[in-house]
């Protein structure tokens, strides 16, 4: 029997050429209160890779990468050429202030060939 791992999100199969939504990830502690961010200036980035490959694809993850220390919240708004390549991805939000850093769970999804070129809307 298997278990899904909790810290494995799997967000699914996208045409080539998509921008998804922003993702935001919520930091809770065992209580499932909001996890306190007062201390110091968080900051946050996203770190992420290519799976099954040699050698990593340049400009992946250029996107918008943002912290509310008030919600305890991480976002990132993709960047178009987190989409320009076929294959399977995954990617981390980090928060941190210096002293002290938190991760989402891991971020995994697939970008698929789409019929002709990629729309203008």
């Amino acid at each position: 029997m298997t278990t899904e791992d909790p810290r494995l999100i799997n967000l699914g199969v996208f045409p080539l050429g998509s921008i998804p939504e922003t993702i935001e990830y919520q930091f809770l502690d065992g209580d499932g209160a909001v996890v306190d961010l007062a201390s110091g200036v968080w900051t946050a980035e996203v770190t992420g890779e290519q799976l099954e490959v040699t050698s990593q694809p340049i400009g992946l993850y250029g996107g918008t990468a943002a912290v509310d220390d008030v919600t305890a919240t991480v976002s990132y708004a993709w960047d178009p050429d987190d989409f320009t390549i076929v294959g399977r991805f995954r990617l981390v939000i980090w928060t941190g202030n210096g002293t002290n850093r938190l991760g989402t769970p891991v971020y995994e999804y697939r970008v698929i060939d789409a019929p002709g070129d990629a729309p203008t809307v």
